[in-house]
This record gives C-alpha cells, sequence and structure tokens, in this order.
C-alpha cells in the first residue's frame, strides 16, 4: 500500500512540474496572439496600460484607469498624447482632430451608459455616446469604422487629452482593441488599436 501512495505521489509532482514547465513555455515562446489573449486575460484592470505595440498608431492612447463606482457600473479612462507633435511631414504628426472606437464582441451599445471628455483630467466635458458610422472618416479618408463610439475631442500640441465612458459591465482589458483616428491632411486617418474593452473573466 506504501509503494502505491509513493507511486502516485511522485506521478502527481511530475505532471505538476509539467505543467509548471508547459506555463513558463507559453510565456516565454508563444506567439503575439498568445500572448496578446493572456494579456488582455490577466491584466489588472486598476493599473495604466498602453496599447498593443504591434498596432499603435501615430498617437499613443493609455487606459489611465478602470473605476467601480460601487453602483454596478465601471469608468473606463483613457488619455491620447500626441508624441512628435508639428505639422505631420518629416516624421511629426498634427493635432488628433477626433477619434473613434469599437465595442469589441463582449460589450454592446446598450451597456454604455455616458461619456465625457477633458483637456486635463480634471474638468470634463460630458457628452451623449451615439453608436454609428463615422461619416469624416468615411469621406475623408474613405476608411469604413462600422458603428463606433465617437470621442469628439483632440489633441493640442504634446499634451495629453482624456476621455471617458461609463459601461454596466466588469470586463477585463484588451490592449489591441480596434479604434480609427483622424488628424490633419498630413496625418490623416488610419486604424489603430487601443487598450479597450475585452470579456469577463471566465471562472476555473
Amino acid at each position: 500500500m506504501k509503494k502505491v501512495f509513493l507511486i502516485l505521489g511522485i506521478f502527481l509532482f511530475t505532471a505538476l512540474l509539467y505543467s509548471c514547465e508547459k506555463s513558463k513555455e507559453i510565456s516565454a515562446s508563444s506567439s503575439p496572439d498568445e500572448q496578446n489573449l493572456a494579456l488582455s486575460i490577466k491584466t489588472t484592470i486598476g493599473s495604466r496600460v498602453v496599447s498593443d505595440p504591434s498596432c499603435a498608431g501615430p498617437y499613443t492612447i493609455t487606459l489611465e484607469s478602470v473605476t467601480n463606482n460601487g453602483n454596478g457600473t465601471w469608468t473606463w479612462t483613457w488619455s491620447v498624447q500626441n508624441p512628435n507633435p508639428g505639422n505631420g511631414t518629416n516624421g511629426t504628426v498634427q493635432n488628433l482632430s477626433h477619434w473613434v472606437i469599437t465595442l469589441g464582441q463582449c460589450v454592446l451599445f446598450a451597456d454604455v451608459i455616458s461619456g465625457a471628455t477633458s483637456p486635463d483630467g480634471t474638468t470634463w466635458t460630458p457628452f451623449t455616446p451615439t453608436y454609428e458610422q463615422d461619416p469624416s472618416i468615411l469621406n475623408t479618408c474613405n476608411i469604413a469604422t462600422g458603428n463606433v463610439v465617437k470621442f469628439n475631442f483632440g489633441t493640442t500640441g504634446g499634451a495629453k487629452s482624456y476621455y471617458r465612458l461609463t459601461i454596466d459591465e466588469n470586463v477585463q482589458v484588451n490592449p489591441a482593441a480596434v479604434a480609427f483616428y483622424k488628424g490633419g491632411s498630413n496625418t490623416g486617418c488610419g486604424q489603430i488599436c487601443f487598450p479597450g474593452f475585452g470579456c469577463k473573466e471566465e471562472g476555473p
């Protein structure tokens, strides 16, 4: 009987060790998509998160915080910053005119409660979010955004501008959520990613 328990113990220890090694393997050698998926599930939403660098654009988009309001809603606050302000030539970037975000696969527009924008992160101007195609980006750059929430507020120089949405779903962060931007005539428009809405973390 002792031999049986000894063999069983050795087997369990070996299985646990193998599991840990496989976990290290996935972290070190998995594809960018797998690593992004892991990050979207495991990121602590209270900390600052930047966009996935593999799909970042000319503006730096940071998830500054996610606040649990204690009433079944959560407020997500982003900042957008122009890292190299100028006239859009010689590697510089013109001011952001506005940007729009997709909601992903797990947040519905019905889950969006309110929105606000701010030039300093302190003084906020509320707005009523809408969910529709951005005609400005479509007409100017021939890019079809599909249904998006529009932040009709841009950047000035190298200063950060701030943006908020309050939703009634507690979801994880997806660092490669899809957004679109519109700058000046030289910087133009484009698709970028941002740390946006993921899905609820599944239980064991």
